[in-house]
C-alpha cells in the first residue's frame, strides 16, 4: 500500500462535493463529441485549479504540518470532489476559494454546476483511491437537493465554520433562504461574485436548460441579487 508522507489519509476534513447539472439528459440526447469537448474544458479547469492550489498553498503555507491544509481534487464522470488536508481555518478557507472558481469558471463554460460541503472523519486515501466517511456521503445528499448553481454548506460544516470564527471566512459565505425541493431553508451558502458578466452568463442557461430546470436559473438571479443588490 502507497502511503503519502504528507497526508494524513484519515482525519476531521471537509469535503466539497460538485455535480454538473443534466449530465444524464445530455448523454441521451448530444452528440458524444460535443460532450467529450465539454468534459475535456471541464477537465483543463481542474487540472487550473490545482495549479490555482499549489499557487495559494505556495503563498500561504509555511511549514511542513501545515501544509497537508492543502486541498486536493478527485472526479469521475460528471461529478467530483474537493479534499482538504485537515479541518483548520486554512483548509475552509482554500475549500472556499477553490470551490467558488470552479463554479464561476464553469458557469463561464456552459457548464451548471452546484454543490455542498460537509464536514467530519473522512477517509480520502489518494494514492490508492479510496474514499469513504459520512462527509462524502453528507455533501452528495445535500447538493442534491439544492436548487440553485451554488455551494451550500452542511449543518457539520456550518458548525466547524462556526467554530474556527475566523474573519477571512466571513468572505467567503453568507446566510441565506435557500430554495430546496423541501421548500425554502435557512443555510450558508458561498458568495459569489455577483456581477454584470456572471449575470449575464446565468441569463444564458434560459437559452440550453429544459423548462423543468429554469428555476435553476431564477434562483440563482435572486440569490446574486441578494449579495449584491445593484447587479439586477
Amino acid at each position: 500500500m502507497v502511503i503519502q508522507q504528507d497526508w494524513d489519509p484519515t482525519c476531521n476534513r471537509f469535503i466539497a462535493f460538485l455535480d454538473i447539472l443534466g449530465f444524464k439528459d445530455r448523454v441521451f440526447r448530444d452528440e458524444f463529441e460535443s460532450i467529450y469537448n465539454d468534459l475535456l474544458s471541464f477537465r483543463e479547469l481542474l487540472n487550473h485549479i490545482e495549479e490555482m492550489s499549489g499557487m495559494i498553498a505556495a503563498d500561504r503555507i509555511t511549514s511542513p504540518p501545515v501544509k497537508r491544509a492543502r486541498p486536493k481534487t478527485v472526479n469521475f464522470s460528471d461529478s467530483f470532489f474537493l479534499v482538504s488536508g485537515n479541518d483548520s481555518a486554512l483548509s475552509l478557507t482554500l475549500i472556499a476559494i477553490l470551490t467558488q472558481e470552479i463554479v464561476e469558471k464553469a458557469i463561464s463554460l456552459g457548464i451548471p454546476i452546484k454543490g455542498a460541503i460537509a464536514y467530519g472523519e473522512q477517509t480520502a486515501d489518494i494514492s490508492n483511491s479510496i474514499y469513504f466517511g459520512k462527509p462524502l456521503i453528507n455533501a452528495y445528499e445535500l447538493q442534491d437537493q439544492i436548487l440553485l448553481y451554488s455551494v451550500v454548506l452542511h449543518d457539520s460544516a456550518a458548525q466547524r465554520f462556526r467554530q474556527l470564527n475566523d474573519p477571512e471566512l466571513d468572505n467567503f459565505f453568507i446566510k441565506y433562504n435557500a430554495p430546496f425541493k423541501i421548500g425554502t431553508v435557512s443555510h450558508y451558502l458561498l458568495k459569489a461574485h455577483a456581477n454584470d458578466q456572471l449575470i449575464e452568463q446565468v441569463k444564458a442557461f434560459y437559452n440550453t436548460v429544459p423548462v423543468s430546470k429554469k428555476c435553476y436559473i431564477d434562483n440563482t438571479l435572486h440569490f446574486l441579487e441578494f449579495i449584491n443588490p445593484s447587479v439586477i
